[in-house]
Formats: C-alpha cells, structure tokens, sequence
C-alpha cells in the first residue's frame, strides 16, 4: 500500500509542474500579446525614420559632447562601427555599436511569429500573431541613450545638441520620466 501510494504521489507532483510550465507559458504569451500593439509602429521603417544622419555627421555632433568618443569601423562586419573612448592615450571599447552610414532617428526592429492563447485561461487555443523580433537598424537616438546611460554623455548637453525627442519612450529611456518603457 505505501508503495502505490508514493507512485502516486510522484504523479501529482510531476502533474502540478506540468500544470505550473503551462501556466508559465500562459503568462509569458500574454504579455507577448499586450505588447502586441506596438509591432506596427517600431518595424515601420517610414514612422521610425525621423530624421536620418550620417554617422560622420553624428559622430561629429557627439564629438562636441565629448570629445573623447572616437567611431571604428567595425572590423568583421561591414557596414557597422563601434564606439570607443580615448582614456590616457588608449582606446577603450565602450560597448557600442552603430550603423556606419544613414541611420534612422528611431531603431527599426524586425518581427517574428509566435503563438499566443485566444482567451485569458490556461488551454485554450492558441494563434499565431507578430512580436517584436531583432534590431534591423539601430537608431542614432538609441546609441545617444546608450551613452548617456554609459555616463559618457550628459542628458541635457545630448538635448541641447539633438533636440528632445518627441517621443514617450524617450523620457522614460532617458530618465526624464518615472515609468517604464512601451517597448
């Protein structure tokens, strides 16, 4: 008796993990879908244009800033670059990257397809719909957060030089907000 009774007690124990990756799986494809709305407007490549610059012209923009970022073409893919600060004569990566060439004010994103629940309970059916997938394009105002967030630029001199962007996100990626980030 006390054998069959730890037999099935193993399968209540293996069914309620079973039940909680479900349920797991069920709340992760919701947010997927409540993010949903925002696919259309950060992988239009027309509304996330904005106003294109040259990286030179960028770099240069930056330069102003800090005059210790310097822009490396990037040495395995063309078409990028990376950013580096000058520290006592030596170049530091900073960890950034950019397009080298015409960037977009905002960063393009591209989509991929995954399969989100039809209703709010756990089992029901599931259908496929467009999430946000990789950066097709990195946006100038993107790598100006990132350094800004790197302390190599300082908020107010970035908005001085580019202009405040007009955009929600970026108050809150920028620290002028207390939120969190649509996308």
């Amino acid at each position: 008796m006390l054998v069959r009774d730890s037999e099935v007690q193993e399968r209540h124990l293996q069914a309620g993990v079973v039940e909680k990756t479900h349920d797991t799986a069920y709340q992760a494809a919701k947010g997927k879908v409540r993010h949903q709305r925002f696919v259309g407007d950060v992988t239009d490549a027309g509304k996330q244009r904005g106003g294109w610059l040259d990286a030179t012209v960028f770099m240069a923009r930056v330069r102003k800033l800090n005059p210790n970022l310097v822009l490396v073409a990037h040495p395995q893919q063309a078409g990028y670059a990376n950013i580096y600060v000058n520290v006592q004569g030596e170049r530091v990566y900073t960890g950034i990257a950019c397009e080298d060439g015409q960037m977009p004010e905002w960063t393009v994103m591209g989509t991929r397809e995954e399969r989100v629940p039809l209703e709010d309970k756990p089992g029901a059916f599931w259908a496929p719909v467009q999430t946000l997938g990789r950066v097709e394009q990195r946006g100038w105002r993107d790598v100006l957060l990132r350094l800004i967030q790197g302390r190599h630029l300082d908020i107010e001199a970035v908005e001085r030089e580019f202009g405040a962007g007009d955009r929600y996100s970026w108050a809150v990626l920028s620290g002028k907000k207390k939120d969190r980030p649509l996308v």
